[in-house]
């Protein structure tokens, strides 16, 4: 394992690029970082406050980068000058996650002032805008941009853009969702309780995973249809999701590291050559 420092304070936010990663905190600074060579592309240092949620696309010579920070702003930025393109207005609220489409054209962003909001970074426009219940914790859209959802800490919302496609709703049970993420068509739900939720694609209930982990879930992601979770104590999971259509899916632990740190975010990717 290598260690590399980052930022000042604690960092909050996460998002890669296809050949580099980036990091916000609460020192008010975005570091990017290219995969390539492990090297430091450059920093962008704001003044707007605890960065709270990122979203990259492309590629450090052509990528864009969206900061948005815990006053509700939303920055659009040149990955490979480090320069801002576009502010983005319309958040109320401190902004809590951006998801840029594959296409690299749009991106969601949710908010504490419980509103949804579509951009079109070509014009950087916002080009669709809905109130929620209560203020999301999470968005992201699947790799096939047609289905994305939306994670509050009582319920997980699944949409889609197909035409005549009704949304799921799936409300928490005795416990708070915290994270979550695709895995392939099925949704992952890390909760507080240390338990994993699965919902598979068409399915009115998940499956609940209890013991995943002993301390409430900080992050979870997938690397090559594996689920990695991390726990608010430190500890890093990856597991293999065993499934078959007489029985409802299971985690296989494959490995388990402990980082000796407060985890607050995690990312993964394969090696970039």
């Amino acid at each position: 394992m290598r260690n590399f420092h980052f930022s000042q304070g604690s960092i909050r936010c996460l998002a890669l690029g296809s050949d580099f990663l980036c990091c916000g905190g609460s020192d008010e600074t975005v570091q990017v970082y290219g995969l390539r060579h492990r090297k430091k592309h450059g920093d962008l240092l704001l003044s707007g406050g605890c960065i709270t949620a990122l979203g990259a696309k492309g590629s450090i010579a052509n990528g864009l980068l969206l900061v948005g920070d815990e006053h509700g702003s939303l920055q659009l930025f040149d990955v490979l000058k480090l320069e801002l393109k576009k502010q983005l207005k319309g958040h109320k609220g401190a902004v809590t996650a951006i998801s840029v489409h594959p296409n690299g054209e749009l991106a969601l962003s949710v908010s504490e002032d419980a509103t949804l909001r579509l951009w079109d970074l070509n014009t950087c426009l916002c080009v669709f805008f809905s109130r929620l219940n209560e203020p999301a914790i999470g968005v992201q859209w699947h790799p096939d941009g047609e289905d994305y959802f939306i994670l509050s800490e009582s319920q997980l919302l699944k949409l889609s853009l197909s035409e005549g496609a009704k949304p799921s709703i799936h409300k928490a049970d005795k416990t708070k969702y915290c994270c979550a993420s695709w895995i392939g068509d099925s949704i992952a739900v890390g909760c507080r309780s240390g338990a994993v939720v699965i919902y598979p694609p068409g399915a009115e209930s998940g499956t609940d995973i209890s013991g995943v982990h002993s301390k409430r879930i900080k992050a979870i992601t997938s690397l090559s249809g594996r689920i990695v979770t991390a726990d608010s104590d430190g500890t890093v999971l990856c597991s293999s999701v065993v499934s078959d259509n007489s029985e409802p899916p299971k985690l296989v632990e494959m490995w388990r590291f402990n980082v000796e740190m407060r985890v607050n975010c995690l990312t993964c990717s394969t090696v970039v050559e």
